[in-house]
């Protein structure tokens, strides 16, 4: 599997997560950013935790340097089609979970 990151408006970084050489200590380092909506607040704060101590950062909003977006059942329309929009990924509860927990995005 291949992710693609957007490091500015010109350049997409390659990341191929099966390689041994890549885990979720390189992707600590490159400080991804996401955005957590439509979750319980239980929920919530577990993910948040558990981003925060892989070294991601958490913004509140959708904004244009998003890595990813991950969409509770009370996500709103417009901003999941914004995140699309602005070609930022958009994961379910246990993708985000199984990312931080293995480097790896799995198919729905």
């Amino acid at each position: 599997m291949i992710l693609l990151f957007k490091k500015n408006s010109f350049t997409i970084r390659k990341i191929h997560l099966k390689s041994p050489l890549v885990n979720l200590c390189n992707l600590r380092v490159m400080r991804l950013k996401f955005v957590l909506l439509g979750l319980k607040k239980d929920n919530k704060q577990r993910l948040i935790t558990m981003a925060v101590e892989a070294g991601m950062q958490i913004r509140a909003g959708v904004t244009q340097n998003l890595d990813f977006l991950c969409g509770g059942y009370n996500a709103g329309p417009a901003k999941l089609e914004k995140s699309r929009h602005q070609g930022t990924t958009v994961l379910t509860e246990s993708q985000f979970c199984s990312l931080i927990e293995t480097g790896e995005i799995p198919d729905q």
